[in-house]
């Protein structure tokens, strides 16, 4: 083999190997990242899961419902929420469920919704935020509010049987007292004026206005009552003129 054919093959040799090299760097080149769309929440609704298609009332527990779409079909991995009062965020109210409280009672309460998609796989994977429209919730539906008319105690129970309906109870109206109101326990710690501010019962500070006689009775010539601002009972003579509160 003279040396032109040597330098012929060592050219060949060369120039594939120069070749190979470049499509390897071709195959190796980095491309940027394709961004896909965001996740997308519609359609946000507040639905009563207490009394399903009633208004809620306080002490109703209420869930956030929404639709959920991604154009680059990524799962859904997380939505996060918040419940706002009066547009401002309820500290804590992070959850799709929410039990409302006499600070709600017509304060336009919404629900925000944010969906994510996994932050490992989607880019972008976290969605704007949506929101709900405004719900109210309203006070004390379960009885009728009460006039300004005082009875004793047996024209307080004649009076709730001519309407079809009785005296609430002692435990009754205790439970009204909590459920309504921002107050913990019955007693002078949670002691508040809810019932009226907020509900519209008619009663003022001291007797009898805030005190309402219950269905039950202590002797011949005792019945019971509960204190509307503080939730305690104690005993009064039947013939006292008292407030009461009806329910069927």
């Amino acid at each position: 083999m003279n040396r032109f054919s040597l330098s012929k093959l060592t050219a060949g040799l060369l120039l594939a190997a120069l070749a190979a090299g470049a499509q390897a760097a071709d195959v190796s080149t980095v491309t940027d990242t394709v961004k896909g769309r965001a996740p997308e929440a519609s359609n946000v609704v507040i639905n009563n899961q207490s009394r399903p298609g009633i208004v809620p009332v306080v002490g109703d527990t209420v869930q956030a419902d929404y639709s959920y779409a991604d154009a680059d079909g990524d799962a859904l991995d997380v939505a996060t929420f918040q419940w706002r009062r009066a547009g401002a965020a309820i500290s804590g109210a992070t959850s799709n469920t929410y039990t409302t409280t006499a600070q709600d009672v017509n304060r336009g309460l919404t629900v925000q919704v944010v969906p994510s998609t996994d932050p490992a796989r989607t880019d972008p994977a976290m969605g704007t935020p949506a929101i709900s429209l405004a719900m109210d919730v309203v006070g004390v539906p379960y009885y009728p509010k009460p006039s300004t008319t005082l009875y004793t105690w047996a024209q307080a129970k004649s009076h709730c049987v001519s309407r079809g309906a009785t005296l609430l109870t002692v435990a009754q109206l205790k439970q009204l007292y909590l459920y309504s109101t921002s107050a913990t326990q019955e007693g002078g710690a949670g002691a508040n004026d809810e019932m009226v501010t907020v509900h519209g019962w008619p009663f003022r500070q001291g007797d009898p206005y805030n005190t309402y006689w219950a269905l039950e009775e202590d002797s011949s010539s005792l019945g019971k009552v509960v204190y509307m601002q503080h939730g305690s009972q104690a005993n009064s003579s039947k013939a006292n003129l008292l407030p009461a509160a009806c329910t069927k």
